[in-house]
């Protein structure tokens, strides 16, 4: 099952250029060997990718099925993730339908029982090797654990492959002592003198003399990035020894010989190109013409392709393409030093692209690359919700901590978002407490007497909530009933005023007025607002365990089970509160391995948020 939120050349094989240097010694190596894991990790430039391509083909024509994924930085979000998993793989596994449906929807909030399912598929299926290209990108600690999980307990007919430009903490030490796991780092791929002669040949078709050979090993080291970079510039051995005259060295060849030896060397309207595309991460005819205005894209899109100009074709039917990544950031560097309105109009047009293509989380990386305070604004009011209930909460805080101040603490609905994400998942009251204390302040100046009152009775909401927190009980008593009686009783709103009045009266066990409050705050709340009701059945199982009714607390844990398996709640807080509850009750009805199972899955769903939410949890773990 395939969303229609993936990006299709992501999850393609791409394919080697047609002067590619066939690694034949390190595909047979691995090959002879069948390892379960490959890593290739090295800087940028080392032909980790076209390894892994060539690897691909080579299995592929020996009847192995290939599952190619290729990652990026949006792609360091469990639901994210899990969609693109199952993208990459539907063609090769049958998956659960409710869990491919799941992942389909982003609305994966446990990635281990997802990857538990997708290791039973795996077990199912034919041999396949799957590889997950720059690994380096994700550094979710769900994910790593994921994928640690996933190697750990991989059917012996699979082959996972990984390119990384640093080595991915995935637990493949236990394979490496048995021989079932292969690490090529830049000593391994780096191209020795031989392979130099032949990248040379393959590329000026001329043979270099053997001083000629020595100096370019000295300059490169065998890296093959840049070789290409000087392949591209030299057209004779006579230029490759004016290079090596002139004493340039490998970082020189990035930083100056490129723009004086390539891109200069190009007619102004392939510069232009060169430039405007370069913005993009990825491109395909369409995209191009619409965000560059090129006209005759097409026609220097193949000419590019023809002068192996470090362009990579990244689907098999050849429309999505992508710049080297050295190149890329060349280019991109030339683009906003030459022509900064230029490049701050092109990522404004990619913004809207990818917003016509219904794909904000792609769209969000223009907005934040050209700083976009408009389009930055655009996200946040449109889709901040929708990405933290995805699951796109590092991306979320992005957008927030690139919005300017005053534009937060003067628009009341997003200072009210940035209050609670900064309360409920960093946990830094100070930071909530000098936002609200300067949109008290700024929207005096500009709201309406009525919309002041209210909006006062929102923020109301969430001072009590802190108070709560900070054990203020008498403070935050008074500031919920102030919040409901700005806010109305009946609004959805106030139901967090009803709930923290029963968290005080909780605290002072007067239950039956925690009772009252609770099903107030619980009628007030919308059926539809998930988050709430699953925090409410946490509520529910608390009065429960302070009454003493233990089988009335596991009722409503179940309930809130319920809502977490069927919903997407990897953002809500709230999961590790109710995983806690559970190990207390479970611990309480001398059910002691269940306890610490329930504590541990606390302590794993806290560390997301940092160290200190997993304090709690460990308390528990203890007893």
């Amino acid at each position: 099952m395939v969303s229609s939120y993936v990006i299709l050349s992501k999850i393609t094989t791409p394919s080697l250029p047609k002067d590619y240097l066939a690694r034949d010694a390190l595909v047979q190596q691995i090959g002879a060997e069948q390892y379960a894991v490959c890593v290739f990790c090295a800087p940028a430039g080392y032909g980790k990718s076209s390894l892994a391509i060539e690897l691909a083909s080579h299995q592929a024509q020996k009847g192995c099925s290939i599952a190619w994924l290729s990652l990026d930085e949006n792609d360091n979000e469990v639901s994210r993730f899990a969609m693109y998993l199952v993208a990459t793989l539907s063609a090769h596994l049958e998956l659960d339908i409710h869990i491919a449906e799941q992942a389909a929807n982003q609305r994966v909030s446990e990635l281990m029982p997802f990857i538990a399912e997708v290791i039973n598929a795996l077990a199912q299926s034919e041999p396949l090797m799957v590889v997950l290209d720059d690994v380096h990108v994700l550094t979710d600690r769900q994910i790593l654990e994921g994928l640690k999980y996933l190697v750990k307990y991989l059917p012996e007919q699979i082959t996972l492959i990984f390119t990384s430009r640093q080595e991915p903490k995935i637990g493949i030490q236990r394979l490496r002592a048995m021989g079932k796991a292969l690490v090529l780092g830049d000593a391994e791929l780096r191209l020795n003198r031989e392979q130099t002669q032949s990248f040379v040949d393959l590329r000026l078709h001329c043979s270099l003399a053997p001083e000629l050979l020595s100096g370019l090993e000295k300059s490169f080291e065998g890296w093959i990035g840049g070789l290409q970079l000087l392949t591209l510039s030299c057209h004779s051995d006579s230029d490759v020894a004016r290079f090596i005259q002139q004493g340039h060295s490998a970082q020189l060849v990035v930083e100056e010989y490129l723009a004086e030896e390539v891109y200069l060397r190009q007619q102004p309207e392939v510069r232009e190109f060169l430039l405007a595309s370069s913005v993009l991460s990825r491109f395909d005819i369409e995209s191009l013409q619409q965000v560059t205005g090129i006209d005759n894209a097409l026609a220097i899109l193949d000419y590019l392709q023809k002068t192996n100009m470090f362009i990579s074709v990244l689907d098999a039917e050849r429309h999505w393409f992508r710049f080297h990544s050295l190149f890329r950031d060349f280019l991109n560097k030339e683009c906003q030093r030459q022509d900064p309105e230029r490049y701050r109009d092109i990522n404004s047009r990619a913004f809207d692209w990818w917003i016509s293509q219904q794909d904000p989380a792609e769209a969000a990386s223009y907005a934040l690359q050209s700083n976009n305070v408009e389009q930055l604004k655009r996200l946040v009011e449109e889709h901040g919700w929708e990405f933290y209930h995805r699951g796109h909460v590092r991306l979320l805080m992005k957008l927030i901590d690139a919005l300017p101040e005053l534009y937060i603490v003067s628009t009341p609905m997003i200072c009210s978002m940035v209050c609670w994400i900064n309360f409920a998942l960093v946990r830094n009251a100070e930071k909530v407490a000098y936002y609200l204390a300067q949109a008290k302040t700024v929207m005096k100046t500009h709201l309406s007497a009525d919309d002041y009152y209210y909006w006062m009775g929102i923020f109301g909401c969430l001072e009590c909530d802190i108070a709560i927190g900070l054990h203020q009980y008498a403070k935050a008593e008074a500031l919920a009933e102030d919040a409901i009686k700005r806010v109305g009783e009946h609004n959805p709103a106030a139901s967090t005023g009803f709930a923290c009045i029963a968290r005080v009266a909780m605290a002072n066990a007067d239950f039956a007025r925690a009772e009252e409050y609770l099903g107030l705050a619980h009628r007030c709340v919308e059926k539809d607002s998930i988050p709430a009701l699953f925090w409410y059945a946490y509520l529910w199982a608390c009065l429960s365990v302070r009454r003493g009714s233990l089988s009335e607390a596991r009722r409503w844990h179940e309930k809130g089970l319920k809502l977490n398996k069927k919903e997407y709640l990897t953002a809500i807080s709230s999961s590790e509160y109710m995983l806690r509850s559970m190990s207390q009750v479970c611990r309480l009805s001398y059910q002691v391995t269940d306890a610490a199972q329930y504590a541990d899955q606390a302590i794993d769903y806290a560390l997301r948020w940092g160290e200190i939410w997993s304090y709690p949890c460990k308390i528990e773990r203890a007893r």
